[in-house]
């Protein structure tokens, strides 16, 4: 996988969506898929996308890697090294968000790479529509974090909420979530 490679699926789903009448849409993502939606729109721009939820999104990026992960620099080199020598397509194995994960050498390379195009801090502040980040509290320091990191890129036209206690899969706090989305939406009159 490759993420800019995701930006087919959206088009995609979007496009389809389209020819069934649809004219405006939210993308709304967890974990992964928030690095993914922000990347998205904060490169597509589009007009008919009027608004952006990330849930929990993750610090997909070398940098934060590096501060993490002690392991983290010699994987990187090993898998760099894979593919210097045309061997993207061996696996290995590397921390991913706190669990051990099976990996191609090109894929770590997308996600981790020294290019950090996976901060999506930037894409944030270059959404062209309003953003909510939420993360739960129990969660990894660096989800509440990073929800507040992409707000503040995001400017006047985003905001955070962290959801105390909570997992990062809301796990007993569907009702608080549904809550902040809810009011979230409220300025859409959808």
């Amino acid at each position: 996988e490759k993420f800019e490679d995701s930006a087919k699926d959206y088009d995609g789903a979007l496009e389809r969506l389209s020819s069934l009448g649809y004219t405006r849409f939210i993308l709304v993502s967890h974990s992964l898929g928030c690095v993914k939606s922000l990347l998205y729109q904060g490169t597509r721009k589009r007009a008919d996308v009027i608004g952006v939820i990330s849930c929990s999104c993750p610090k997909q990026f070398y940098s934060a890697r590096a501060a993490e992960q002690p392991e983290f620099k010699q994987i990187i080199e090993q898998a760099e090294a894979l593919v210097a020598q045309g061997k993207g397509k061996e696996f290995l194995w590397a921390m991913a968000s706190g669990a051990p994960a099976l990996f191609s050498a090109a894929t770590y390379v997308n996600k981790y790479g020294k290019h950090e195009n996976n901060d999506v801090r930037p894409h944030a502040g270059r959404l062209g529509c309003p953003h909510l980040a939420i993360a739960g509290g129990a969660e990894h320091p660096f989800f509440p974090e990073y929800a507040k990191e992409l707000a503040e890129a995001g400017g006047a036209g985003a905001s955070y909420k962290i959801v105390p206690g909570s997992d990062h899969f809301y796990n007993g706090h569907e009702t608080e979530v549904i809550g902040i989305l809810s009011d979230w939406l409220k300025q859409f009159k959808i």
